[in-house]
């Protein structure tokens, strides 16, 4: 379920701030330690869907743990869900036990593309943020570097986390 607000009125910076907003809540009323942010979208892409930013297309997801329970929460351009509680085990361990490898991953590209979809991971905890961020000309075979860049943890952590969030949609389709 979703409350919808203020279709196609915010930008991916107001996202953002609603995001980071709740995170920050989260960790000061102490129901949690951490705060995995999960952005993906597009600048300049050509999108067919009914709710779309001014710029592009974004979705962000918050999750975290909560008294032993794990909850996923998505923003997007015209919708903030409620929080529902999921499975997410698989990449919480993955995230653990390769934190520092995924956010000390560095990506490098001979060029950049105007049109780009991108991926955002941000791990916030009440001392710190950590903050890796792909483009998919990162990846591009016309980029150089593309054999290194597929080679590190947050490619490899951001297609798990895809994968789940697919999974958990399609299961939310059918509830």
């Amino acid at each position: 379920m979703a409350i919808k607000v203020s279709s196609q009125d915010r930008t991916f910076d107001e996202i953002d701030k609603i995001a980071e907003s709740n995170a920050k809540k989260l960790l000061s009323d102490k129901k949690t330690e951490q705060v995995l942010i999960y952005s993906t979208g597009c600048i300049g892409c050509d999108i067919i869907a009914n709710c779309t930013c001014e710029f592009g297309d974004k979705e962000t997801y918050l999750i975290w743990t909560e008294s032993e329970k794990t909850f996923i929460q998505s923003i997007d351009c015209c919708y903030i869900s409620l929080k529902k509680e999921v499975n997410l085990d698989e990449v919480l361990n993955f995230l653990n036990l390769n934190s520092k490898n995924i956010f000390d991953s560095k990506f490098q590209s001979d060029y950049m593309t105007v049109h780009h979809s991108f991926d955002k991971i941000s791990l916030i905890t009440n001392k710190r943020t950590k903050t890796v961020e792909l483009f998919n000309y990162y990846f591009d075979s016309e980029n150089k570097y593309s054999g290194e860049n597929n080679k590190q943890k947050a490619l490899r952590f951001k297609n798990l986390l895809i994968k789940r969030i697919k999974q958990i949609k399609k299961d939310n389709k059918t509830d």
